[in-house]
């Protein structure tokens, strides 16, 4: 007969869960204390009716000190361009840094609390700017696949997959850290299967607040299936655990910056072209209540004086209020008109020296000096006079 422990032990074990004595009642060979979670709870052993902690050569409960210690973290997780075989044992509270490959540097380190890693790194080409975010780990689990080629195509579906669900789900960037096959024992009936393992990480905005862990992993999973999964094969997708330090490429904000200092230029713009157009109109208020002649209220194509001259006596004189019509109009001679001034330029008696008006549609002042040439710009022909005679020529 062999003796069994009866007597549940009579020790306060802190941050355990409660009742977790019911487990270790009548027992042969021994128990396990049953803790919260991040804590992992010491073995007890049955040695001839009295427990032990550990094997039957440990101390006795209630001196072998706290029966729930901080949990450890294993192996750290497969990391994307690196090599975690020297961190194959995190303890609560420790830290490694991985190797990478491909010629990446290693930013960051594994960390280990109460049994989560809490700090992920990244092994990125050499000179990549990085950022410190918070996300969330997780991993798709696919089962029974007859091969390799086809585990990891199923592992690259799923890829494309993820990145919609988590553009839906509002995260941000995602990180797949790999797709991991390995070989697994089914049965003893059965030949040996493939199983993949896709481990992803997702960036969490704004704290992870709205967040959802277990949501994701149901949208997740659905969308796995309905993309298609080889017969006999099963998926598994648990909710993803969320990392407060992970390391990432930082994303490119120079594009924002950018588009802040365009934003700012137009609305510089816009208010000075308001501010613009308000003090016109002020101004065009103010020139109502103000004389005409007010030099802030001219036409900027006035000028004091314009005056029309043919040889050396002046016939039209041009005053400032009848620029506007001056500038609508042009002043043309007939050309016998021009061939009846004397060669010292002066009219003779009985020839009229009044212009004779028409529309055109620039505006020009015409002169000329006592006895030389007389010409005006803008119009289609020009006529200049000299002694006795007059030449008209096409411009």
């Amino acid at each position: 007969c062999v003796p069994v422990c009866a007597d549940v032990p009579q020790v306060m074990v802190a941050n355990a869960v409660q009742g977790w004595a019911a487990g270790c009642r009548a027992v042969e060979k021994g128990c396990d204390v049953q803790c919260e979670p991040g804590w992992q709870g010491a073995a007890l052993a049955c040695c001839a009716g009295a427990f032990r902690v550990g094997t039957c050569d440990g101390p006795t409960p209630d001196a072998a000190g706290p029966l729930c210690t901080a949990a450890s973290c294993g192996a750290a997780p497969i990391l994307r361009n690196g090599n975690v075989s020297a961190c194959d044992s995190l303890g609560h509270d420790e830290t490694c840094v991985p190797s990478c490959d491909g010629g990446t540097v290693v930013t960051g380190e594994f960390r280990c609390s109460f049994g989560r890693v809490v700090g992920v790194p990244a092994c990125l080409p050499p000179g990549v700017e990085t950022e410190r975010v918070m996300g969330a780990r997780g991993q798709v689990v696919a089962s029974g696949f007859a091969s390799a080629t086809e585990a990891r195509s199923w592992g690259t579906r799923a890829e494309a997959v993820l990145v919609e669900v988590a553009a839906r789900a509002g995260t941000g960037q995602v990180v797949v850290e790999g797709v991991t096959v390995v070989e697994v024992d089914a049965s003893g009936r059965r030949l040996a299967q493939l199983r993949a393992a896709l481990d992803y990480t997702v960036v969490l905005p704004q704290g992870g607040a709205s967040f959802d862990a277990n949501t994701f992993a149901e949208d997740l999973k659905v969308a796995v299936l309905q993309a298609g999964v080889p017969t006999g094969v099963f998926v598994e997708v648990d909710a993803p655990i969320v990392v407060s330090d992970v390391v990432v490429e930082a994303t490119d904000s120079s594009s924002d910056g950018d588009d802040d200092s365009e934003t700012i230029v137009i609305v510089v713009a816009a208010a000075g072209g308001a501010a613009a157009v308000l003090l016109l109109a002020a101004l065009a208020w103010w020139c109502t209540k103000k004389p005409a002649d007010s030099k802030w209220c001219k036409p900027r194509n006035e000028t004091q004086s314009a005056v029309v001259q043919i040889g050396a006596t002046a016939v039209e004189e041009v005053k400032p209020g009848d620029v506007g019509k001056l500038a609508a109009t042009t002043a043309t001679w007939s050309t016998a008109d021009t061939q009846a001034s004397t060669g010292t330029g002066t009219p003779e008696a009985g020839v009229s020296t009044t212009p004779t008006v028409a529309k055109s549609p620039s505006s020009r002042k015409v002169s000329a000096g006592a006895g030389g040439k007389g010409s005006r710009k803008g119009g289609p022909s020009r006529s200049t006079s000299s002694g006795s005679g007059a030449k008209q020529e096409r411009m």
